[in-house]
């Protein structure tokens, strides 16, 4: 079986109707893009909050930043100032570049050279950092007309915390500790961002917190911004430890269309293969399976998800097949092969296992290296798997034969296969299952 993967080469690359459709193959529907997010969470006055609703119903950011801007620089109100700066790093910052940012928001008329040399607005003046030239500044003079405020010990801490990244020398710091401490003081108030959320929500996972405040953490956040992909993956793990399946699908969708990065985009597959995989959806399973392996060959979970379903599905021909597609994918390497290993601990051994490696171990081809990592490999299913003493002695035997041709052997290599060669000494062959 060869199933075939429409995963792109360069995602990134293709028009997000693309995507779309593509979406749709992967996962069974077209899933809707998520509403804008909402900046209720600002926490506005209800004035400028019926002012700016219409702007950002449109994703028309820049227009609200400007407005933010203009407000809070009077430095009248400290919530316009938390206000001011949240939205500016969520909605500006935090974008892929900036520029996908400005150019859905410019003036008729307007540059974006224009824009970068206008520093009346929350414009960068280079590409590299993406946050406000004179944010820094303006928060300090806040903190000094505001001492003790929490709504400025918040925007300090959030521009630190979310803006750092972009900051070569940041007026402040805060230790993450610091930082957990003011956005949990924040909550209790009622003050808080989606990022906030998050981050408040991993946290507590770390610390074994009780779920329940996870789980309702992060569906806030959610709700407030669907459309950013930490959070999608955030929930989206939360959803499948509550076993909520068909929810958790509908997040991995977006999630697909979303991601900006491999890491992201491996939670929607791997979240999608475990949905369809619990729904009873094999098919679709096997789809999301072989197009994530296509972006992370190893992927041991994914390709655990996969032997799983053709397990189950008694397909034991693509059984072999797809052992034998992700081993020939490294085949210099021993790492997959103890995934490999570490699945039959897990889920036992197969006599479909057993063929398998009979096969594994008759095969050609290669160089001399991927020659003395297929024995080795063979070697280590008889020893540790099946304690099988005799048949991992022979294929230990080879592989150090053949390691002699080898100009650059890895430095350990012949230690590490003396001393398989050792341990399969002492074992004898296993008595068979009656």
């Amino acid at each position: 079986m060869r199933i075939r993967s429409t995963f792109p080469r360069a995602p990134f690359l293709f028009p997000f109707s693309f995507i779309l459709i593509l979406s749709g193959f992967l996962f069974g529907q077209v899933t809707k893009a998520p509403p804008a997010p909402t900046i209720d969470y600002l926490q506005l006055p209800p004035a400028l909050a019926t002012e700016l609703g219409e702007p950002a119903k449109h994703r028309r950011y820049l227009d609200i930043g400007r407005k933010l801007g203009e407000e809070a620089k009077k430095l009248e109100h400290p919530f316009m100032v938390r206000a001011f700066t949240t939205f500016t790093i969520d909605f500006h910052s935090r974008h892929l570049t900036w520029t996908l940012f400005f150019a859905k928001n410019m003036q008729p008329g307007e540059s974006i050279y224009a824009m970068r040399r206008n520093t009346e607005t929350i414009v960068p003046n280079s590409s590299e950092q993406p946050i406000e030239d004179k944010m820094g500044a303006f928060l300090q003079q806040a903190r000094q007309k505001f001492p003790n405020n929490l709504h400025i010990d918040f925007a300090c801490a959030y521009f630190f915390h979310q803006g750092r990244r972009f900051l070569l020398k940041p007026p402040f710091t805060y230790t993450p500790k610091e930082v957990y401490d003011i956005y949990q003081r924040a909550y209790e108030q009622k003050i808080y961002t989606p990022e906030s959320l998050l981050f408040i929500a991993l946290n507590r996972l770390e610390r074994n917190e009780q779920t329940d405040s996870v789980g309702q953490l992060l569906e806030t956040a959610y709700q407030l911004n669907a459309d950013n992909p930490n959070i999608q993956a955030a929930f989206l793990n939360h959803l499948l430890n509550k076993k909520a399946y068909k929810q958790a699908l509908t997040v991995a969708n977006l999630l697909f269309t979303s991601a900006v990065t491999p890491e992201q985009k491996m939670v929607g597959y791997t979240g999608a293969a475990r949905c369809y995989y619990h729904l009873e959806k094999y098919d679709n399973t096997m789809t999301a399976v072989e197009n994530g392996l296509k972006l992370v060959p190893n992927h041991a979970l994914l390709w655990a998800i996969g032997l799983d379903t053709l397990r189950k599905t008694k397909r034991w021909d693509d059984y072999e097949k797809l052992i034998q597609a992700v081993l020939d994918r490294s085949p210099e390497s021993p790492a997959s092969f103890l995934d490999y290993l570490d699945y039959l601990r897990l889920r036992g051994v197969t006599e479909h296992d057993n063929t398998f490696i009979a096969s594994y171990a008759k095969q050609k081809g290669g160089n001399d290296l991927a020659t003395v990592t297929r024995h080795t490999n063979v070697g280590s299913y008889y020893l540790t798997i099946l304690y099988d003493g005799p048949k991992a002695l022979k294929q230990f035997t080879k592989a150090k034969k053949v390691s002699a041709k080898l100009k650059n052997a890895p430095p350990d290599m012949a230690r590490v296969l003396d001393g398989f060669i050792e341990k399969a000494k002492t074992l004898k062959v296993p008595p068979k299952a009656e």
